[in-house]
């Protein structure tokens, strides 16, 4: 199994963020991940499910 390097880690939270999951701790990571949000991890954890959400609806309702 490949370890995830920083940006992997990104998109690992970005995934977990829009599925509505906790973040996997420890990520695995071969050193700490220099993303760095800037908002709050709330925020950004709010917007990247609001878009998944969003898409959903539309999806449901064909529009």
């Amino acid at each position: 199994m490949r370890r995830a390097s920083n940006g992997d880690a990104y998109f690992t939270a970005i995934a977990h963020f829009m599925a509505a999951l906790p973040l996997p701790l420890p990520l695995p990571l071969p050193q700490p991940s220099t993303t760095r949000w800037t908002t709050g991890e709330h925020d950004v954890r709010s917007a990247w499910r609001g878009l998944v959400q969003t898409r959903q609806e539309h999806l449901l309702t064909g529009n």
